[in-house]
């Protein structure tokens, strides 16, 4: 008799944001805050991390926040649209599956689960299809003007105008 003895691993990784540093801001339309903003473009250092000790770096990595909510401005208040992908076509594959089941051993007690899961699932693809954010993103974001304001809006300190302008305590530029 062979006795097989199985091991549990658990694994802790992630990724880690090193060396943060606002480089820009604009004005810029945020879809979460439903509202025009003022967004700053942070750079990072991007490492992954194995059991909170850094081990992979994986570069630089520039990308635009919102300074009201810390969003990104283009993101939309929804979920990820593939979390809502694969998520109702789950439901719905699911659903699908319990009902015939039922359906095959006359089992009709209980049929509003499968009803249930094949509901969300359909509710979540409405979702996906009338999310209209990036169109809106993208009307929106005509309607901006440019930041025109002779001070850093962080530091209040007066902006240095050359081309692109900057300010010589932050020294961050306009973009």
């Amino acid at each position: 008799m062979i006795f097989r003895k199985e091991i549990l691993m658990f694994l802790i990784y992630g990724f880690k944001q090193f060396a943060s540093k606002r480089v820009s801001f604009r004005n810029d339309f945020c879809l979460s805050c439903n509202s025009q903003v003022i967004a700053e473009r942070v750079k990072t250092f991007l490492v992954m991390t194995f059991f909170f000790i850094p081990l992979l770096p994986l570069g630089f990595r520039r990308y635009w926040l919102c300074t009201c909510c810390g969003n990104a401005p283009k993101q939309s208040p929804l979920a990820s649209k593939v979390i809502l992908k694969i998520g109702a076509g789950l439901f719905l594959a699911v659903g699908v599956l319990m009902l015939l089941a039922f359906i095959i051993e006359n089992d009709y007690e209980i049929i509003g689960l499968p009803l249930g899961f094949i509901a969300f699932g359909l509710f979540c693809l409405s979702l996906l299809y009338l999310d209209k954010s990036r169109g809106l993103y993208k009307e929106m974001i005509q309607t901006i003007e440019p930041y025109n304001d002779l001070n850093c809006p962080f530091c209040e300190t007066e902006l240095v105008l050359s081309k692109p302008a900057s300010c010589p305590l932050c020294h961050i530029t306009k973009a």
